[in-house]
């Protein structure tokens, strides 16, 4: 009976889209670590290169991707590129 009631919740909850994916960030908004990360990460370094050019570890590089990946609403490497170019957070590669 549960399942009966919770699965037309779990839908309108999913149909409805984030407020944050559509927010426009400011670079102040996103620390100075996190916006280097998310440069190196446009001009398409890995996250090994992204830790050596930033001489930060790859742990730390993981930290800033996961709290970028909040900030701008987004789910990948392609849709942080994507946002942050489109919000003029970054100049494209």
């Amino acid at each position: 009976m549960d399942a009966l009631i919770d699965a037309p919740l779990r839908g309108a909850a999913s149909s409805t889209p984030p407020t944050a994916a559509h927010a426009v960030l400011g670079p102040d908004e996103l620390t100075a670590g996190e916006l280097r990360v998310l440069r190196l990460l446009v001009g398409g370094a890995t996250n090994r290169e992204i830790a050596s050019c930033a001489e930060i570890s790859e742990n730390t590089v993981k930290f800033h991707l996961k709290n970028v990946y909040g900030k701008l609403g987004v789910s990948s490497r392609a849709a942080a590129v994507f946002a942050a170019v489109q919000r003029g957070l970054v100049a494209s590669a």
